[in-house]
């Protein structure tokens, strides 16, 4: 699981809301955190890769 953008890695600007859960990690495990309001293009693909790289077992780069 990847949580891309600050609302889902911390809960935003809105996290203390009734409305909002704060992070998906504490409804979801999460393996990768692409923080950003909005992330770079590059930084989602970064984790998008690490999370499948660590669901294959290989860190290399």
């Amino acid at each position: 699981m990847v949580a891309a953008g600050d609302c889902a890695c911390t809960g935003g600007v809105f996290k203390d809301s009734y409305a909002v859960c704060g992070a998906l990690s504490n409804l979801l495990p999460v393996d990768v955190t692409v923080p950003g309001c909005p992330p770079p293009p590059i930084d989602l693909l970064r984790g998008i890769l690490t999370a499948l790289r660590a669901k294959r077992g290989t860190f290399a780069p």
